[in-house]
């Protein structure tokens, strides 16, 4: 009902959707231009794949994941992605311990799913603005990193390997760059394995993807705020959830601004990020 709620407020009026009080509704997520919701049920411990189509007031149900009162099943909820054109959802699931990509066709509403090797578990993912890769977070060996996935190839590829944890990865919509939250200490890569401590929170990072290797920039360095669930709202403004030691949590604006440090035969500017508390939410949201 909580993700009900946010889906209400985001379209700001009152969806003719019947909710059913058996499923617990999560990871609403509406299509790019707004007319479609795509959503996950459980119904204890069996996962269905749907989207309530809002001009119509129709629910579409494309796929079904396991089966009712399984004594062991996996409490991660499927993961949804938009492609940008609003006409491919991606999802991910398990498959008795195996890790499964489902992609759902929205015109002939064909569901093909595919088998991912080399990793473990998909945490969460978006699509590049072309539609033809995927980036996610996945764990493998405990480990989470950012993974670039051909959807035409069906197979990814480690955009890097190192301890620090990688999550949340979101694309801007007409741009190669992905912001996503890490605890990695700075913005250089490196094969760092050592048994080092390093902390829980975590920090937002921007990767430019059309760099070989990819390059990254850190825009929030906030020791004592953990800061989630990047999304790009402008081509340098973005929007995060956050929370520091207490159980408040809230939504976060942030933006790029910059200042000249020096006048010679050019101007020299330094960038650096804004932060702002926008919302202070009534109710924890889910990692």
């Amino acid at each position: 009902r909580k993700e009900w709620r946010k889906a209400s407020r985001k379209f700001n009026e009152d969806l003719e959707w019947k909710l059913k009080r058996r499923y617990d509704y999560t990871q609403i997520t509406p299509s790019p231009d707004g007319q479609v919701i795509a959503f996950a049920t459980n119904e204890r411990g069996q996962r269905r794949i749907g989207t309530f189509h809002v001009p119509t007031g129709e629910v579409r149900w494309h796929h079904v994941i396991g089966h009712r009162l399984d004594r062991l099943r996996n409490d991660l909820a499927p993961r949804l992605a938009w492609r940008n054109d609003g006409g491919m959802l991606a999802f991910s699931f398990d498959d008795r311990g195996a890790p499964r990509l489902g992609l759902v066709d929205m015109e002939s509403e064909e569901v093909v799913i595919r088998e991912l090797f080399k990793v473990d578990q998909i945490l969460s993912m978006t699509f590049s603005p072309s539609g033809r890769d995927l980036v996610f977070s996945a764990l493998e060996d405990g480990q989470s990193d950012l993974y670039l996935y051909s959807v035409v190839g069906n197979y990814q590829t480690p955009l890097w390997k190192d301890r620090f944890d990688d999550l949340d990865p979101m694309f801007w919509p007409d741009d190669d760059r992905l912001i996503f939250a890490s605890n990695r200490p700075d913005a250089t890569l490196r094969k760092d394995n050592s048994d080092i401590p390093y902390p829980a929170e975590t920090d937002l990072f921007v990767c430019d993807l059309t760099q070989s290797p990819p390059v990254l920039e850190q825009w929030t360095d906030t020791p004592t705020v953990h800061e989630r669930q990047p999304y790009p709202i402008g081509s340098k403004e973005f929007q995060f959830l956050q929370h520091s030691g207490t159980s408040k949590q809230s939504i976060g604006l942030g933006w790029r601004d910059s200042v000249v440090v020096a006048v010679d035969t050019i101007v020299r500017y330094r960038e650096y990020t804004e932060l702002r508390e926008a919302v202070v939410l009534d109710v924890p949201v889910a990692g």
